[in-house]
């Protein structure tokens, strides 16, 4: 599994990987524990060894209480890759959120939760105001390179985007 834009919005569902060796063992995890930055392994994006496959990816139960919504801003529509995507699940318990996952694809090597700005929603009935805020949010600690410091405002403005169409 590349970290492409499927993974972002796998990963916004808590989904799991069965890895399944040459030698028929299997194991399964977590996929946010499936990707690797360059910092900790330069020549794979992966946790897969030599003679692992992907075998299956779970997705937990859903609950009906549960809204999700995926955005990616590309550069132009003939192409497939995502300049940034935006996977949102939010739990809802009426009108307030209960739980939330942000997860942002193409801001690095491999998808990442932005956690904090998922915890502003949490108990929270979610407007346009607070939906900028944890837009903001997402970006907070960014450090993007010389040359790709332009989606820094794209991620702000689809993260807060994708969080108004899951409601």
């Amino acid at each position: 599994m590349h970290s492409s834009s499927v993974s972002t919005a796998l990963l916004a569902f808590d989904a799991r990987v069965q890895i399944t060796a040459a030698d028929g063992k299997e194991k399964e995890m977590d996929l946010e524990q499936f990707f690797v930055l360059p910092e900790v392994n330069s020549r794979n994006e992966s946790i897969l060894q030599a003679g692992e496959l992907i075998t299956g990816v779970i997705i937990p139960p859903v609950k009906q209480s549960v809204k999700s919504y995926y955005i990616k801003q590309g550069a132009r529509e003939s192409h497939d890759w995502a300049i940034a995507d935006v996977a949102v699940v939010l739990e809802m318990d009426g009108s307030k959120c209960k739980k939330a996952e942000i997860v942002l694809g193409a801001a690095a090597p491999v998808p990442i939760k932005a956690k904090e700005a998922a915890q502003m929603l949490q108990g929270k009935v979610i407007d346009e105001a607070l939906a900028t805020s944890v837009g903001e949010a997402t970006m907070v600690g960014a450090t993007p390179l010389a040359h790709n410091a332009y989606k820094v405002p794209i991620f702000k403005a689809i993260a807060k985007r994708a969080i108004l169409k899951t409601v």
